[in-house]
């Protein structure tokens, strides 16, 4: 089992990331706050500095909040410059913000366009994509639709906080969610939401 670092935006960068792994470790690899590509496809100056090669010690995860294939594919290029092979899909951000672009969890709404998105990503891409979603919009019920999308491009890993996106951060996330991708996904799966301590890490591994 491998135990990865979940992201904060604001919080989990790259000197909180190097002083963890410096002092605790013990994570085989450090996700990074999500970057947006602008429409002119640059790169903002303060998530630029996060992902340089020269300021991270740990074993990161570029992580991309995005819903053009498009904008994806260009940063894929960028971030392969400076050695990434693999990014991650942000696709569970459930900022009012972020939502109201149809980005993060906001892209779960619609299917047909999240379909068609990974679609064109993985028709062209060269480099490992990984994807972090809720387990729906509305209800966590939706994972059912959802699976069935992520089950048709290969994934590296699947990343599910099984909770909807109406929840935000509140009550229980939702182990039937969960378990049902547990029993169906055909990729890597890993879990995310409400590891808080000790006794949490153990009852999910167990």
């Amino acid at each position: 089992m491998k135990l990865y670092f979940a992201p904060l935006e604001g919080i989990t960068t790259y000197i909180y990331r190097n002083t963890h792994e410096r002092f605790f470790g013990g994570c085989d690899a450090y996700f990074t706050p999500f970057i947006t590509p602008s429409d002119n496809e640059k790169i903002g100056r303060k998530g630029f500095r996060d992902i340089l090669p020269e300021n991270n010690t740990a074993d990161i995860r570029v992580q991309v909040l995005t819903n053009n294939s498009a904008s994806f594919l260009k940063f894929e290029k960028k971030a392969a410059e400076y050695g990434y092979r693999e990014l991650n899909i942000n696709l569970g951000c459930p900022s009012g913000t972020v939502v109201g672009k149809g980005r993060g969890a906001g892209f779960l709404k619609d299917t047909y366009a999240l379909d068609k998105f990974l679609y064109e990503i993985f028709s062209h891409t060269e480099a490992k994509i990984s994807v972090k979603t809720r387990a729906g919009y509305f209800s966590s019920d939706e994972i059912e639709e959802l699976l069935p999308i992520y089950n048709k491009y290969p994934l590296s890993l699947l990343i599910l906080h099984p909770r909807c996106r109406e929840d935000f951060y509140k009550g229980i996330p939702s182990q039937n969610a969960f378990s049902y991708t547990y029993e169906n996904a055909k990729s890597p799966l890993c879990y995310n939401g409400n590891i808080l301590t000790a006794e949490d890490y153990a009852d999910k591994i167990t």
